[in-house]
């Protein structure tokens, strides 16, 4: 079976393909931090994987407060909160 590309070696083609999926890997990781409230970790694996991060660290913390409100029942300062990151949810 002919390669796609004929001017690459089958190793050549590994390494591409081992690269794509590290990438799609890392950014998984970093969707993961961001979404679940680790702005210092997603911050830090981003340096260490060369991304650009996703959203700044305040957006983050807002999140991760909004979060903490909810959970500890202050449902008032949760909306407010979120009004305040996005009025139109």
């Amino acid at each position: 079976m002919p390669l796609p590309f004929p001017h690459c070696s089958l190793i050549t083609l590994s390494w591409r393909c081992a690269d794509r999926w590290r990438s799609d890997i890392n950014a998984l990781i970093l969707d993961y931090l961001t979404m679940e409230g680790y702005p210092k970790a997603a911050a830090k694996f981003c340096k260490e994987a060369n991304l650009q991060p996703q959203q700044p660290d305040l957006s983050i913390q807002t999140r991760q407060d909004i979060q903490h409100a909810i959970h500890s029942g202050n449902i008032e300062t949760a909306i407010s909160a979120l009004n305040g990151l996005d009025p139109e949810v």
